[in-house]
C-alpha cells in the first residue's frame, strides 16, 4: 500500500473516531443541555424584533425598581360574632296570621341526589364547561425556577414571555370570556385554569398567569415573600375578607394569600396603566349544567318538594372574593334554580293572602335549612348565593334573607328592604301591618320586620336583643339585572 493510501486510510480512520466521540458527547446530559441552551438563545434571537419598546423598558424596570410592603389583615363588614346557635322565639304569642301556625317540623331538608363536590378536578372541565385547547407558547422549561424568586428573575420571566407572540392565545381568551359570559374573576379562574394544566411548578403558573392578564389589560401586579409568588389584584369593588397592602392609595389584594408580613413588589409599572378587576356580579358565569336537586319535605303536604339547582355555579362560588352585601340583593339565580323555585312555591301560595303567603316563605326559608356560623362551616366570613345555600343546605343569617328576599320579590312582587344590624341580618316587607308587628320605618313607608333566622317568629316578630338598633338599610332591587346566571 502506498503512502498516499496509507494517509487516506488513516483520515478515514479519524474521521470515523471523531464522528463517534462527538455522537458521545450529544448523547451526554450536559451536551444536551447545551444543545438546549443553543436552541433557547436562537429562539430569544429569533423573536427579537417582536419585544417591543414597552416590554423590553418593563423588564428594565423590573429589575430595579422593587420596594417592599407590609401586609395587612382583610377587610371585616361586620366585626360583631354571630351566634353559635339560631335564636329561636319564646314565650310565642298568637300568631296574627289568619293561618294557623306550622309545626316546628313543617320544613326540613331531606336528601340531595347528589353530593356537593369540593375536590378540585372533579367538576369536568372548566366548571362544567368544555371548552377548547388554547395552547400557551412557551413551557416551563423556559421559564426560571423563582427558588428562591427575585425581581431579576421576574424580569427575565417577562422578557421571555413578551418575545414571543401570544396574539391569537390572547384574542382565544377574549373570545371564551364572551362565550362564557365571565366577569373578570371568571377570566382570572380561566387564565389559572389553562395554565396549571400546561405549566409545570406554581411559581411558574404565577408568572404566567401575570403576564396574561396584564396582557388582556388588567393592572395586576405580581410580588413574592421568601419562596412564595403571588399576584397582587386591585379591585373596583371593596373586598373583604382578604390580605392586602396598599400602593399610592389603591389596595392590591392578594391570590393566594402571603405567609409574610411584607411582600416585595413594585410601585409604579411603568407601561400604560391597566384596568382594575371587576368583582362585582355583573357578570358571574353561564349555565354549568352540572345540575343538582334537593328535596324539602313539607309536613302538611305528605310530600316532598323537589328543587333542581345549578351545582357547577356554587363550585365556581366557592372561593369568589366577598364583596358589598349589597350585591348579594341584586342578583337572581339563573335556570333551572330560578324556574324550578318557581313552579315548586307558587302553587302552595297563591290561594294565601299576601301576608298569609309572606309568613309561609318565611317559615320555609326558617326551616329548609341547617344553621351554622361561616366561621364554623368555611373557617371565614362567606356570603351565599341562592344556589349556595342549596347546594350547601347550611347557612346563616344573610344567606337566608338572601334567599328569603328574592322568593318574596319574584312570588309575590312586594317591596323589601335588608336590614344590617350588628352581628345580625334580616328583611322588611312593606304589607299592611298589624298593631302587634314590629316595624321599620324607610323613606316614609312602613316594612314589617321578617327575620328568616329568628326561629318560630311569625311575620313582624324582632328579636328583642336588636330592638335598641337601628338597623342600616339596604335596598333589594333585582331590576338591574346584577349577574348574568340565568342564560342557559
Amino acid at each position: 500500500m502506498n503512502s498516499s493510501m496509507t494517509r487516506k486510510h488513516q483520515h478515514r480512520q479519524s474521521a470515523i473516531f471523531f464522528a463517534a466521540l462527538v455522537a458521545t458527547f450529544l448523547s451526554s446530559p450536559l451536551a444536551a443541555e447545551t444543545e438546549f441552551e443553543k436552541w433557547q438563545a436562537q429562539q430569544q434571537q429569533q423573536f427579537a424584533n417582536y419585544l417591543s419598546k414597552e416590554d423590553q423598558a418593563f423588564s428594565d424596570f423590573l429589575r430595579r425598581e422593587w420596594e417592599d410592603f407590609e401586609v395587612f389583615k382583610g377587610h371585616v363588614q361586620d366585626p360583631t360574632p354571630k351566634p353559635a346557635e339560631p335564636p329561636t322565639i319564646r314565650n310565642k304569642v298568637q300568631s296574627s296570621s289568619t293561618q294557623p301556625n306550622l309545626p316546628a317540623n313543617a320544613f326540613f331538608k331531606k336528601v340531595y341526589r347528589k353530593p356537593f363536590i369540593t375536590t378540585p378536578g372533579a367538576i369536568p372541565g372548566f366548571y362544567g364547561h368544555g371548552i377548547p385547547q388554547v395552547t400557551l407558547p412557551v413551557n416551563a422549561k423556559r421559564l426560571p425556577r423563582f427558588t428562591p424568586p427575585s425581581n431579576e428573575l421576574i424580569a427575565d420571566a417577562w422578557k421571555t414571555l413578551a418575545s414571543t407572540p401570544h396574539d391569537a392565545e390572547l384574542t382565544e381568551l377574549q373570545q371564551l370570556k364572551s362565550q362564557l359570559q365571565l366577569g373578570d374573576w371568571g377570566l382570572l379562574k380561566l387564565v389559572q385554569h389553562l395554565t396549571a394544566a400546561q405549566i409545570k411548578g406554581k411559581s411558574q403558573q404565577t408568572v404566567y398567569a401575570w403576564f396574561l392578564m396584564n396582557k388582556l389589560g388588567y393592572n395586576i401586579k405580581i410580588g413574592y415573600s421568601h419562596s412564595e409568588l403571588m399576584l397582587l389584584m386591585p379591585s373596583s369593588t371593596k373586598v373583604f375578607g382578604n390580605l392586602y397592602t396598599e400602593i399610592d392609595d389603591t389596595f392590591f389584594y392578594m391570590l393566594p394569600q402571603p405567609t409574610s408580613e411584607k411582600v416585595f413588589t413594585y410601585r409604579d409599572d411603568n407601561k400604560p396603566s391597566g384596568k382594575p378587576m371587576d368583582l362585582s356580579f355583573q357578570h358571574l358565569i353561564s349555565a354549568t349544567g352540572e345540575i343538582n336537586q334537593v328535596q324539602i319535605w313539607v309536613e302538611q303536604l305528605k310530600q316532598p318538594l323537589s328543587v333542581s339547582f345549578d351545582q357547577g355555579v356554587s363550585y365556581y362560588l366557592k372561593d369568589y372574593p366577598q364583596i358589598e352585601l349589597a350585591w348579594y340583593f341584586r342578583m337572581e339565580p339563573g335556570d333551572p334554580t330560578k324556574s324550578s323555585l318557581i313552579s315548586t312555591l307558587q302553587p302552595l301560595i297563591a290561594q294565601l293572602s299576601q301576608r298569609d303567603a309572606i309568613d309561609y316563605l318565611l317559615k320555609l326559608t326558617q326551616r329548609a335549612f341547617d344553621y351554622q356560623t361561616d366561621q364554623d362551616q368555611f373557617k371565614r366570613e362567606k356570603y351565599l348565593t341562592i344556589e349556595e345555600s342549596l347546594t350547601y343546605g347550611i347557612n346563616d343569617c344573610e344567606d337566608r334573607s338572601i334567599f328569603l328576599a328574592w322568593l318574596l320579590k319574584s312570588l309575590l312582587n312586594v317591596d323589601v328592604i335588608a336590614l344590617d344590624y350588628p352581628g345580625h341580618i334580616a328583611l322588611a316587607v312593606k304589607t299592611r301591618p298589624m298593631p302587634t308587628d314590629a316595624l321599620i320605618v324607610y323613606q316614609g313607608n312602613k316594612y314589617v320586620v321578617t327575620d328568616p333566622t329568628y326561629i318560630g317568629a311569625d311575620l313582624g316578630m324582632a328579636m328583642p336583643s336588636l330592638r335598641k338598633f337601628t338597623p342600616n338599610v339596604i335596598p333589594v332591587d333585582y331590576t338591574h339585572g346584577a349577574n348574568s346566571l340565568a342564560v342557559q
